[in-house]
């Protein structure tokens, strides 16, 4: 719906590539993956741009990206 209401929106775009990939529908991810990258770059957001070809290449192999859960905060001892 985010990418319906702005199609120009880089993280949108690359929220939904996510999506896709964790669904399995990795051809799609990589094309949104990819148009998030060209939006990005053309915003100057290059870091961004870069980050969503890398995850394309994933995404073209077949790989979704999951980042691991953040470790629990360790309880001092008494």
């Amino acid at each position: 719906r985010a990418c319906a209401l702005d199609p120009e929106n880089a993280r949108a775009r690359g929220t939904l590539a996510a999506a896709l990939a964790a669904a399995g529908q990795f051809e799609a991810a990589a094309a949104e993956a990819e148009q998030a990258a060209e939006l990005a770059a053309g915003r100057g957001d290059l870091q961004f741009a870069e980050i969503n070809r890398r995850l394309g290449a994933l995404y073209r192999q077949g790989r979704a990206y999951f980042e691991p859960p953040p470790r629990p905060a360790e309880v001092p001892a008494d």
